[in-house]
């Protein structure tokens, strides 16, 4: 008994793909017609059209119409099972590229955000706010008194490069002494971030518990006001300061070169 045959218009409605697309399928070997008349035109039995599903899995996974040519022509399993395991290894990095690009993307938006809300109410009251302890990439770093270079820090950056990952959120800067930074006198700092990736080298612990913080907005030029502002609150709270701190910058030079725009959180541990 003759099978039946579907024209390519038919064959098209049925598999839900183009007929250019058939064609192109014909010349690449991948799919052929099993009839072809004198006119040309193109005829296929329903076996023929039931490669088309697997045609579309396979391209779902990710494969070329040249891969996808070999496994229809070729059924040895150790050539198969070698190219989908170089697949694997191909979307292993390319997931580990999208989580990269999609979470440097999602905090950047975040802190954004957090300085149009700080901006828009002019939020620079002091408080004492409980902060998650953490891990962090860190770096200690002479400082210079150049903030736009210790924010944007290409000692920094190259290094985490040489450890084959990247940074994510706002770079973080500790600074032994809150008084000298407002007096201009301190000569070191520490360089701290979140890595995107898990790391073992170069990784600090950032302690958990009570923080005097404030936002600062504006220049740098004029930080000291605000260390001062929160000194003064703390003195009047009968909050006992530590000697470090650290300035998270929310929107600094790596968003905008307009200093009206920068956004930064100060913060020092604090007891009663």
């Amino acid at each position: 008994m003759a099978k039946k045959l579907y024209s390519i218009g038919d064959a098209a409605k049925i598999s839900k793909i183009t007929k250019k697309a058939l064609r192109f399928y014909d010349e690449l070997d991948i799919i052929r017609p099993d009839k072809i008349f004198d006119n040309r035109y193109r005829y296929y039995t329903i076996e023929t059209l039931l490669m088309i599903p697997v045609l579309k899995y396979f391209k779902q996974m990710g494969f070329t119409l040249a891969e996808i040519r070999n496994f229809i022509h070729d059924s040895n399993l150790s050539k198969m099972r070698a190219l989908f395991l170089k697949k694997i290894a191909t979307l292993e990095e390319e997931k580990r590229e999208w989580h990269k690009r999609y979470t440097s993307v999602v905090d950047w938006t975040n802190l954004i955000e957090e300085a149009q809300m700080v901006l828009e109410n002019n939020a620079t009251e002091v408080s004492v706010k409980f902060k998650e302890g953490s891990s962090y990439f860190y770096m200690k770093q002479p400082f210079k008194q150049n903030t736009v270079e210790a924010i944007i820090n290409m000692e920094f950056t190259n290094e985490i490069e040489n450890n084959c990952n990247a940074i994510t959120g706002p770079v973080i800067i500790k600074y032994p002494s809150h008084k000298d930074r407002t007096q201009g006198d301190c000569e070191t700092m520490t360089v701290i971030q979140k890595t995107i990736f898990p790391q073992e080298k170069s990784m600090m612990t950032f302690d958990g518990g009570m923080y005097l913080c404030c936002y600062h907005i504006g220049s740098y030029d004029d930080i000291a006001s605000t260390y001062k502002k929160m000194i003064e609150w703390s003195n009047t709270h009968r909050y006992k300061c530590s000697d470090e701190c650290f300035e998270r910058y929310v929107v600094d030079y790596w968003t905008t070169k307009n200093p009206d725009c920068f956004v930064t959180e100060i913060m020092i541990n604090v007891s009663k």
